[in-house]
């Protein structure tokens, strides 16, 4: 098997159709920081201890793009090509707060080497939360954009003409009706799952300050983790169970499917080297 580095002719860096649609929308720097501002010492060494541990969790799960060539014994060749998605665009419901859930949705895209990550609100009364807009800095994105309903409307019609090659992240409540409308669009789509909840153990969750801070939003659960929740090796199971935020990792969150790799584009080839083989 040889694996080699992706050359351009694998990228797909075409802007999206939706960037000049929130040309007038984006947040501005004075934005960023003004919203970095509000946020205590104890609250951004949260989100970075957050940040610092989701590039740990999912750097060693990271497959460069490039090409994996596998030959068969009948002659013929397998070509595995892996190019990055080009954009990702979250969208955001009006009542999300959660600054990690956030960060857990757009930093493995950073890692995977997305070039192009916008974060779009449906505003509602109030303005675009300053966690949110402090996480994102903090993450490294630079676009936000807090949009009105016709506005949001306008954009997410024209997703369905988009090119396939981009992501969509739909992140908080959002109703269903407008989920049922995700699979109509022309790129790859994730929604956050419903029902997520935190348990409510008071002996275990010693800082439930930065608990409220980090998982704003969740539904808490109480006495239900005793019964339904029981002890595994983290190293085995971590990346298919539920989040169980001990002490010490109150500010940590990870959305398992949203990995490196959902960021990727993967196309499979087969080639035959002899003239004399048959399809």
């Amino acid at each position: 098997m040889e694996e080699g580095k992706a050359d351009a002719e694998f990228r797909l860096d075409v802007e999206p159709g939706w960037m000049q649609t929130l040309e007038s929308r984006w947040i501005d720097d004075a934005g960023f920081s003004r919203a970095y501002g509000l946020l205590t010492t104890t609250q951004r060494a949260t989100i970075k201890t957050g940040i610092a541990w989701l590039w740990r969790f999912w750097k060693v799960k990271n497959q460069p793009p490039g090409q994996v060539i596998t030959p068969w014994p009948d002659g013929t060749r397998s070509i595995e090509t892996r190019t990055t998605a080009p954009w990702l665009l979250v969208l955001l419901h009006p009542d999300a707060r959660a600054p990690m859930m956030l960060l857990s949705a757009v930093v493995p895209a950073i890692l995977a080497g997305v070039q192009t990550i916008a974060v779009v609100r449906r505003r509602n009364r109030r303005r675009f939360p300053p966690t949110l807009l402090a996480a994102l800095e903090l993450g490294g994105v630079e676009l936000a954009a807090d949009c009105t309903s016709r506005e949001f409307e306008c954009l997410v019609r024209g997703l369905a003409n988009e090119s396939s090659a981009g992501r969509t992240i739909l992140l908080g409540p959002w109703e269903s009706g407008f989920r049922t409308r995700a699979p109509l669009w022309s790129c790859p789509s994730w929604q956050e799952p419903e029902g997520l909840g935190v348990p409510d153990n008071l002996e275990r969750h010693r800082d439930l300050e930065t608990l409220a801070f980090a998982q704003s939003g969740c539904t808490t659960l109480a006495e239900a983790h005793s019964s339904d929740h029981r002890n595994r090796e983290g190293t085995v199971f971590l990346s298919d169970s539920a989040p169980i935020l001990g002490p010490g990792c109150e500010g940590l969150w990870c959305w398992p499917e949203l990995g490196p790799k959902w960021f990727q584009n993967r196309t499979l080839s087969i080639v035959c080297d002899h003239e004399d083989t048959q399809p």
